[in-house]
């Protein structure tokens, strides 16, 4: 990407062909990770934290599903800009964090719906419960100002997103990475465009269950590891820094 000819990237790669000669590689094919079909919440002991870092999530599907747009899109007005409901609830309306987004992860076998923000200590329960209730109530009370809303921020953003080299860079290898069509970003705005309130409240519905989603949340045990059953989702999973239960 930049002030450079095809002519002369061509020229000095050539090279590559006899001085880096291939070599059969056997890749082992893993297994996709298992499904979580029950909410659970994992909790990880930091002594004395006067913040608790929260990640709420679950599987989606692959990066190359035809629904991963479709979901991308539904996400804007959840945690997408700090228009979205869970940096109003969160920062504007409870002063809880300074920051709160969600998003789709990079990959091609699976991607994750991410939320995640981090909060005052004291706060950890009640961010933890309006996050639940924020996801349970996404799809019902997604409305047709949402629907414009989410549109003319896409497009928006999306007019811009592909002005630096950089991101000019980053399209060619997502689009050498899974394969996608030299005319993708026209592909992603013309399924953007064609989806109704039905069609936002269906992918909502489909993939963002509050009933398989994983809680993951680093702070003080002492003061907060009693109370996260009132989550409803049992007795926390205790875990050391590493991941390990304990």
């Amino acid at each position: 990407a930049g002030p450079v000819s095809q002519a002369r990237v061509e020229a000095v790669l050539a090279e590559l062909s006899t001085q880096w000669p291939t070599r059969d590689v056997e890749i082992t094919i893993q297994p996709p990770p298992p499904q979580v079909n029950n909410a659970t919440v994992y909790f990880v002991d930091v002594p004395g934290a006067k913040q608790s870092l929260l990640r709420v999530g679950l599987l989606a599907m692959s990066a190359n599903d035809p629904d991963y747009f479709r979901l991308s899109y539904a996400n804007e007005r959840f945690g997408g800009s700090s228009n979205g409901r869970l940096f109003q609830r969160l920062r504007v309306e409870k002063g809880y964090t300074s920051e709160a987004t969600s998003h789709l992860t990079n990959g091609i076998e699976t991607v994750a719906w991410i939320a995640r923000t981090s909060v005052r200590s004291d706060v950890t329960i009640e961010s933890l419960k309006l996050l639940n209730e924020l996801i349970r109530t996404y799809a019902t009370t997604f409305t047709e100002e949402d629907v414009t809303l989410t549109k003319s921020q896409v497009l928006k953003r999306k007019a811009r997103t592909v002005e630096p080299l950089q991101a000019k860079l980053e399209l060619l290898g997502r689009m050498s990475q899974l394969g996608l069509a030299p005319e993708v970003l026209r592909q992603q705005q013309e399924i953007l465009l064609a989806m109704n309130l039905e069609d936002f409240r269906e992918i909502i519905e489909t993939y963002l269950d509050a009933n398989r989603m994983v809680y993951v949340v680093v702070g003080d045990a002492r003061t907060l590891l009693a109370r996260m059953s009132e989550l409803g989702y049992g007795e926390p999973v205790l875990l050391d820094i590493y991941g390990r239960r304990r």
